[in-house]
C-alpha cells in the first residue's frame, strides 16, 4: 500500500503517510472540497470525511492513479487539481469497450469490414 501523499494531524497514521508540502495545496483542495460539499448540501457524519477524502485525492494525484469513487464531489475535486477521476459506471463502460476492443483484435477483426463482401469488394474475411 503506498502511504499518503501528505497528512494531517489527528486522522493521518505516521507511518503510513508523508510529510504535507509546504506549497499549501493541500489547504487548498480541503477548502474547495467544502465549497463543492456546501453546494451539493452533503453533509458528513464524521467532521474527519472530508480531510480523509482529501487525503486520498492528494495521494492518486501524486502517484498519477485514477481515482474511481461515486463521490461527484471528490472526483471533480481531483479534475480540477489535474488528476483523472472516475465512477464505477465509467470504469464498467470502459472495461467493455476494453474487452469488445480486445475480442476484435484477438479475431483479427481490426481494419476489416465483417464478414461478406470487403472494401475492396471481395467476398471472404
Amino acid at each position: 500500500m503506498d502511504p499518503t501523499a501528505s497528512a494531517f494531524w489527528d486522522v493521518s497514521r505516521w507511518d503510513q503517510s508523508n510529510w504535507t508540502p509546504e506549497d499549501g495545496v493541500v489547504k487548498q483542495m480541503l477548502a474547495r472540497l467544502t465549497q463543492l460539499d456546501a453546494v451539493a448540501g452533503k453533509k458528513h457524519r464524521d467532521p474527519k470525511n472530508p480531510i480523509r477524502d482529501v487525503l486520498i485525492a492528494h495521494t492518486a494525484i501524486n502517484i498519477n492513479a485514477t481515482l474511481i469513487s461515486v463521490d461527484p464531489q471528490l472526483r471533480q475535486l481531483v479534475s480540477e487539481f489535474e488528476g483523472r477521476a472516475i465512477s464505477p459506471s465509467d470504469l464498467r463502460v470502459s472495461l467493455w469497450r476494453t474487452l469488445v476492443c480486445s475480442l476484435w483484435r484477438t479475431l483479427g477483426w481490426v481494419g476489416r469490414e465483417f464478414p461478406g463482401r470487403n472494401k475492396t469488394g471481395r467476398t471472404g474475411v
